[in-house]
């Protein structure tokens, strides 16, 4: 199993209040978690060298044998990198701004929605981009900007592109 960040178990601790958890396995901006024989997945969100903004999500059993997340609670983390420790480097900007200049997919998506864009959390190839909006509701020439951002990627190789929407105007890009 690959080493846990002392931030990513310090936010868990946070959260939970005590350690009396498994976590089980972590990403670039989620934590996964299993306690009292339930799931958690930790969201985080507006990843910087001192912060990490954060959502709570359970997993909920559907009829149908899925399951969703159901928010349970979400604040701000609040830390301090110890620049000597080269695990705690894998939350830095400089790590984003690297996965950025390293996806073409990416790329595409900061060029085409550059003059709408707020904030970028995260991205990578593999995992698409987290973006803050000024407005989720825009619209580009006369059509949704989803619609058109879709039409965009397939002209340049991405016909299976997807989107979650979040908190505000917070969404995820993502090719399948």
């Amino acid at each position: 199993m690959k080493q846990t960040p002392q931030p990513i178990q310090d936010l868990a601790n946070q959260i939970f209040g005590d350690s009396n958890y498994k976590l089980y396995d972590w990403d670039l901006d989620r934590i996964y978690i299993e306690r009292d024989n339930e799931e958690y997945t930790i969201r985080m969100w507006n990843i910087t060298d001192e912060t990490i903004r954060w959502t709570l999500f359970k997993d909920v059993p559907d009829e149908d044998g899925g399951s969703h997340g159901e928010e349970m609670d979400f604040g701000l983390f609040e830390y301090e990198l110890e620049p000597q420790e080269e695990v705690y480097n894998n939350f830095s900007l400089e790590k984003f701004e690297y996965e950025m200049n390293q996806s073409k997919f990416v790329a595409l998506v900061l060029d085409f929605l550059k003059d709408e864009i707020l904030e970028c959390d995260s991205c990578s190839e593999e995992y698409g981009i987290t973006i803050n909006l000024k407005d989720v509701n825009f619209v580009v020439s006369g059509v949704e900007w989803d619609t058109a951002i879709q039409e965009y990627l397939g002209t340049n190789g991405y016909h299976n592109v997807n989107f979650t929407f979040g908190d505000g105007n917070w969404t995820t890009i993502y090719k399948n």
